[in-house]
């Protein structure tokens, strides 16, 4: 199992910069693997909606990471 700090090492030793072009740390990691936009949903009033745009992730993927995921 990876940590949020861990993912973010390996994604700046990479040379993966964030949306903004920053470097991860586990703060942005565990906010895009807990973020239900990124299976392609929309949250409005509480609730999940399909949205319009592409997923990157599957919802399975989703909901399995966030099964399991641990602070670190």
């Amino acid at each position: 199992h990876y940590s949020y700090k861990l993912i973010a090492s390996k994604l700046n030793a990479k040379g993966i910069k964030t949306k903004n072009n920053h470097r991860w740390v586990a703060s942005s990691v565990e906010y895009v693997l807990h973020n239900p936009t990124y299976m392609g949903k929309i949250r409005y009033d509480k609730a999940l909606y399909p949205g319009e745009h592409t997923p990157i992730i599957t919802e399975e993927q989703f909901y399995k990471i966030n099964s399991r995921s641990k602070v670190g």
